[in-house]
């Protein structure tokens, strides 16, 4: 049986303010978004796709934007920045004298990233003719804590294209 196990803190609110490092891969690693030349990216058709639907995502979730980022053949590494929304109450009983109200978070990092991927896939697949998987089931996340965290991960962002050829999903045939 193939159970997989969340890598989320149960206990932390993903709809709080922070800072937030992800990195969304493609399915099977694969190249999909272009190629690294030089230490600069170049991306294909379905990369400038990503890249545009990663940038017009803080047009639509005004929660959002972002720091550092980049787009790579396999995966894209970003530090989103997410404001805390202001939440909405629901009612759990139509009659106001009994009015049960709980708050429940209407934005947060993971319905970015879930109407990032939709975003992409959907035009990708009515846009470019792609028939297939473009991205892995999950994404990496980690809160950033401190200053140092930042800088450290935005240095790890900026110089990310110049690692590629020490990646292990790299091939020097593309």
């Amino acid at each position: 049986m193939n159970t997989r196990h969340s890598i989320r803190l149960k206990e932390y609110d993903y709809s709080s303010y922070g800072f937030y490092f992800i990195t969304i891969c493609t399915f099977e690693h694969r190249i999909l978004f272009g190629n690294v030349k030089n230490g600069k990216v170049e991306l294909n058709s379905l990369g400038k796709l990503v890249l545009e639907e990663f940038l017009n995502s803080v047009m639509i979730r005004k929660e959002i934007s972002f720091d550092e980022y980049v787009v790579m053949p396999n995966h894209i590494h970003a530090i989103v920045i997410l404001d805390n929304p202001a939440p909405i109450l629901h009612n759990n009983s139509p009659d106001q004298s009994e009015r049960s109200s709980r708050i429940l978070p209407v934005k947060s990092l993971t319905s970015f990233v879930a109407g990032f991927k939709s975003a992409v896939t959907s035009k990708a697949k009515n846009m470019l003719g792609y028939k297939f998987s473009i991205w892995q089931r999950n994404y990496y996340e980690h809160i950033i804590r401190n200053d140092k965290d930042l800088y450290v991960i935005q240095q790890y962002i900026a110089t990310n294209p110049l690692k590629w050829e020490i990646d292990k999903y790299y091939s020097p045939g593309e």
